[in-house]
């Protein structure tokens, strides 16, 4: 099943004056981010309890089931989020005219995850509950500071839903067709529009 969380500190899905993000539509139905990844997919081995409060079972749980969108650039380039993010062990991946699509894991799927490069970050948890961010950051084993996004280091300006964000960036919330942009260094790339199919 597609569940995708879109994270892009960029403009909000429903501002129809802003640039589409990323290249054609990838198997999620939602533009793909083109370019050299960000980082490498992967995720921290799980410990006794989950990472950070996030979970890692051997199937997806979807009594909470959201999607965010999330794009990061730095110094102006687009660096995708890969599929695979909070994935432990051998990949299991669905070949699609639409491209590669990530369907699972051999040892265990986080509740925060991505199955396609195109920023969509998949909330799947057993209970509803509320995920921000940092969490996603520290599953997937990358730093997230108001200097470094990954192995991209620089101050970081941040837009949710198009709006400037002023907080610390690991409280941003992976709310329901949130879109997040982080910008690391410059030039700052306008909030850019993300639009979700239907089936997420």
């Amino acid at each position: 099943m597609l569940a995708a969380a879109i994270v892009a500190v960029v403009v909000a899905t429903t501002s129809g004056s802003s640039p589409q993000l990323g290249g054609p539509a990838g198997p999620e139905g939602v533009n793909l981010e083109t370019g050299p990844p960000l980082a490498a997919a992967g995720a921290v081995p799980p410990a006794q309890g989950g990472r950070a409060g996030v979970g890692c079972g051997a199937t997806e749980q979807l009594a909470t089931h959201t999607h965010t969108h999330l794009a990061v650039f730095v110094n102006g380039t687009l660096r995708p989020i890969p599929p695979g993010v909070g994935m432990v062990g051998q990949l299991q991946t669905q070949s699609s005219p639409q491209g590669t699509f990530v369907s699972g894991s051999s040892d265990c799927l986080y509740w925060l995850h991505t199955h396609a490069p195109d920023g969509i970050i998949h909330v799947e948890a057993p209970a509803g509950r509320t995920f921000v961010l940092g969490q996603f950051f520290i599953v997937w084993g990358q730093t997230l500071s108001q200097n470094r996004v990954g192995p991209a280091t620089g101050p970081v300006t941040a837009y949710v839903n198009g709006h400037r964000w002023t907080q610390p960036l690991e409280d941003i919330p992976l709310a329901a067709h949130e879109v997040i942009q982080l910008d690391v260094g410059t030039p700052i790339v306008p909030p850019r529009s993300v639009s979700f199919p239907s089936s997420l």
